[in-house]
């Protein structure tokens, strides 16, 4: 029945409007693979969530659909996100997160947590280069807007560290990069830490102690510029 309505919808002369955008979202629902067999079927629904965001972008009336269809496309491609398949996501996921920040998406932490799991995919994809460029972008958004997450972020950085090290492809300015960033976490954390209650320190000063001291064991590693 839903599909019906959907197909009477596109052959009507509709208005272009936020309904054209629910529209596209509705059949991206519609769509929605039942499992991460049909490759095509996938395509064919993000492809609509995609639509969606296109429109959104265009006006800024609209903005509140890009926010609706992350969340949705969010909720509907969890079950994709395993080893071997995330590469199927990072199209996707990157318009998605682009499209956040076009907009100025308020919900800051949402664009952070969609970010780190962009990097968590291009990880899983193997590209090296792609996630060398967007740590650093994402880095730079989470340390000043949401630094609870900078951890869970630089888990991931370390972690690219060891494959680019592995891989041999430029690792010592890649891990200068990385120390010069965790070194301004810490002196932005010792900041945060003298202007907030002391009911909130807790978290703060465990992170600051974790990663000055892996500042501390890596840095005597690094060979001269």
């Amino acid at each position: 029945m839903s599909s019906d309505c959907l197909q009477m919808y596109f052959k009507g002369r509709f208005p272009v409007n936020q309904f054209l955008g629910r529209a596209y979202l509705c059949q991206g629902q519609l769509h929605t693979p039942l499992s991460t067999d049909n490759l095509e079927k996938f395509e064919k629904f993000v492809l609509f969530f995609m639509k969606a965001i296109d429109f959104a972008t265009h006006d800024q009336r609209y903005y509140f659909l890009v926010y609706n269809a992350s969340v949705l496309y969010w909720q509907l491609v969890r079950s994709y996100l395993k080893p071997g398949f995330c590469h199927c996501l990072i199209p996707s996921l990157s318009q998605i997160v682009n499209a956040l920040n076009q907009t100025e998406e308020p919900d800051k932490e949402w664009r952070a947590e969609l970010m780190i799991n962009l990097l968590e995919c291009f990880l899983d994809a193997s590209k090296l280069k792609e996630a060398k460029e967007f740590s650093s972008t994402a880095a730079s958004f989470i340390k000043e807007n949401v630094p609870d997450k900078y951890a869970q972020l630089f888990s991931l950085m370390v972690m690219l560290l060891n494959i680019l090290n592995s891989h041999k492809t430029g690792p010592f300015s890649t891990f200068h990069e990385i120390i010069v960033i965790l070194a301004k976490y810490v002196v932005s954390l010792i900041y945060i830490a003298q202007t907030i209650s002391d009911s909130q320190k807790a978290g703060i000063i465990v992170s600051i102690n974790i990663n000055y001291r892996f500042y501390i064991f890596f840095t005597p590693l690094l060979p001269p510029l």
